[in-house]
């Protein structure tokens, strides 16, 4: 018996040990994807911030144990007992030691040990060398607060799109479109020859690949081999096949899904199935398969729901939409997280839509590009006026961003609970910003030792205040919790989206945290872009954002996606650097050639099958791959980088190969 106790334990414990290794892994795929600069600015810069440097810093004139931790060079140099963090090895690093409490002569903080999440984010960062590309600063010097902006938009990427004119080139028989001109011209430049074509057979796969993510079927690689016709009307053809294939559509859907990190779990630590998400992702097949204006595909994305109400046509549609807004990672306390599920959304939306990283900009000015900590703020209030949907463990459990299928028998008494439930979550919100500011004003007046019978008596009834609206919340938590209950016998169909609250200014975070508030901080865009400011909104400021972030007059927007393509196609785009457009980012190999695109895509209607069509009817599209090839022959485009497979296209390939293959799409 022992011995079966024993291996019961022991199994069990294996068992626990691997799940826990699992929602692990889970949770840190984010992280692990970000670069070594990424992480630093997004996680240690702010935990050092928070935690260091009130009593390690230049800036607040203090440096306890002669220690600065506001600088690479402070921590080099180290204090009182030698430098504090040796790069590469966590367990040789004094800073980890302190701030995990296991020894009591070196504690920092004092009061507390930092939790275990920042420890390990602390522990991370100095196993991978501890980058920092923080410069010492000056004792009591502030740091720079605005930019330049007229200096700034001389920046690339930051100048208005123009329509450069095609080049002339000496070799006018080798181009087949504009493209290849621009690309043609930077080869003849060089003294760089192009390569030959490559065989058709390679070609119409290469292109099938390209557009479908599917290799081409025998039927279909027969009939182009035998086609009689000349090779222009051939190649139109094939692309009309292909481009009006479901499987373009589902394809397309599976890159634009990976930029918006899709899923079918919320991401929460309990990461709850989330029973809806099949819609969002149906729509973006659809969207690519009906080549939806990229325009009109990113304004719903962003502002679907309010689009929906001013224009009823493809209202499910348009809310359906706003799934990309909704798939931000969840946190189990809705209440306490919101400020990370919209720090997850304008991290998205600033690499996804615009090339720009703006999450660095949420504790501090950003240190490369021209973003404010203020414009952070200015778009972050725009989310803080969006209401969230929040998955439960029941099937459709109540929450305040989901919306209702018109048509079911019980849409009449679902909004009515809908209606009763956002007045309480906007409640609840109120109450919490009230309570907020108390604290910050009670946690002052108790800290006065010596405090007047007027600030003890302001005390008083601040604190019962506070028990006041505790109370309160307490009460409205309570009955949402009867109206959850009550929602799932209704059997209504749910689009898991966004919708919006209450219209409002947020106040600014210090370091980023929301428990250390400033002053209000009007709704708006990014100042470096132009058009930044927001007046006489009633609503969220969504459907301003989306209609700006989609405009001729962003520079960015058109510029971005366009590369993508390039990208999905050549494995590189023309700027590398994908989703960073910015000063860190890498410069464009062929900037005219990527501003006539961006301008010919707006020109077009927004087309992504246009674009499409566009660049793989290019001969720098056919050319043959030299495996011999040098990287100015690749970077040219004289010759064609081989693409590797995607996981996805070596799995559907193998089953499409073997007959088991499904081809029914959706739901």
């Amino acid at each position: 018996m022992p011995n079966r106790v024993f291996h019961f334990r022991l199994c069990r414990n294996a068992i626990a040990i691997v799940v826990l290794s699992a929602v692990l892994a889970v949770n840190g795929r984010a992280e692990e994807r970000m670069s070594k600069e990424e992480f630093f600015e997004k996680r240690v810069r702010p935990l050092l911030a928070a935690n260091c440097y009130e009593c390690h810093s230049a800036h607040s004139g203090k440096s306890k144990g002669g220690l600065l931790l506001d600088s690479r060079a402070g921590w080099i140099k180290g204090g009182q007992s030698g430098p504090v963090i040796t790069p590469g090895s966590p367990h040789l690093s004094l800073l980890l030691k302190a701030v995990s409490h296991t020894d009591p002569k070196l504690q920092m903080p004092p009061d507390a040990k930092l939790p275990e999440a920042e420890r390990n984010a602390l522990m991370r960062w100095i196993a991978d060398g501890a980058f920092d590309p923080r410069e010492a600063a000056s004792a009591g010097r502030k740091e720079k607060a605005s930019f330049d902006f007229v200096k700034e938009r001389e920046f690339w990427s930051f100048q208005p799109v123009r329509k450069p004119d095609v080049p002339e080139v000496r070799n006018g028989a080798w181009p087949r479109n504009e493209v290849d001109r621009f690309l043609l011209a930077h080869m003849e430049q060089a003294g760089v020859q192009p390569a030959a074509l490559t065989d058709r057979e390679t070609w119409l796969r290469r292109v099938t690949y390209s557009l479908t993510g599917l290799p081409p079927t025998v039927r279909e690689l027969g009939d182009f081999l035998d086609d009689s016709g000349d090779d222009p009307t051939a190649r139109a053809a094939v692309f009309d096949r292909l481009l009006e294939s479901r499987t373009y559509g589902e394809h397309f859907a599976r890159h634009w899904l990976d930029l918006v990190r899709y899923a079918d779990t919320s991401g929460a630590p309990s990461d709850y199935p989330l029973r809806e998400m099949w819609r969002y992702r149906d729509y973006v097949v659809r969207a690519f398969n009906e080549d939806l204006p990229f325009d009109q595909f990113v304004r719903e994305q962003l502002a679907g729901d309010l689009l929906a109400n001013a224009d009823g046509s493809r209202r499910e549609e348009k809310i359906t939409a706003t799934g990309y807004l909704a798939l931000a990672k969840r946190f189990d306390n809705a209440g306490i997280s919101k400020h990370l599920i919209i720090e997850d959304v304008l991290d998205n939306l600033g690499k996804t839509f615009l090339g720009l990283s703006l999450g660095c900009a949420r504790c501090h000015d950003h240190k490369y590009d021209p973003v404010p900590a203020r414009d952070y703020y200015a778009l972050y209030d725009i989310f803080d006026s969006t209401l969230f949907p929040f998955p439960g463990k029941e099937h459709n459990t109540m929450s305040f961003g989901y919306h209702v299928v018109d048509e079911h028998t019980d849409a009449d008494m679902a909004r009515e609970l809908f209606g009763k439930a956002e007045h309480m979550t906007r409640r609840c919100s109120e109450i919490g910003r009230q309570r907020l500011g108390m604290r910050e004003e009670i946690r002052a007046l108790e800290a006065i030792r010596n405090s007047t019978e007027e600030q003890r008596r302001r005390l008083a009834d601040l604190d019962a205040r506070y028990d006041q609206l505790s109370s309160e919340r307490s009460k409205m938590k309570k009955d949402t919790d009867n109206l959850r209950k009550k929602f799932p016998a209704l059997k209504v169909d749910l689009i898991y989206a966004v919708r919006d609250g209450e219209g409002r200014d947020a106040r600014f975070q210090f370091t980023g945290d929301p428990d250390k508030p400033g002053d209000e901080v009007p709704r708006g865009f990014l100042e470096i872009l132009g058009d930044h400011l927001l007046t006489d909104i009633e609503e969220s400021g969504r459907r301003e954002l989306a209609l700006w972030l989609a405009s001729k007059r962003n520079p960015l927007t058109a510029r971005v996606i366009v590369n993508r393509v390039w990208q999905w196609h050549f494995g590189r785009g023309l700027v590398a650097s994908a989703n960073d457009f910015g000063h860190r980012g890498a410069r464009p190999s062929h900037p005219d050639l990527l501003d006539w695109l961006a301008a010919w895509f707006v020109e077009n209607g927004w087309s992504v099958k246009w674009v499409n069509r566009l660049i793989l009817n290019s001969r720098a599209h056919a050319v043959s791959s030299n495996a011999g090839a040098s990287p100015e022959h690749l970077e040219l485009h004289a010759s064609f980088r081989p693409r590797r497979l995607t996981a996805e296209e070596i799995r559907d390939s193998l089953l499409l190969a073997s007959g088991r293959l499904a081809l029914k799409g959706g739901g």
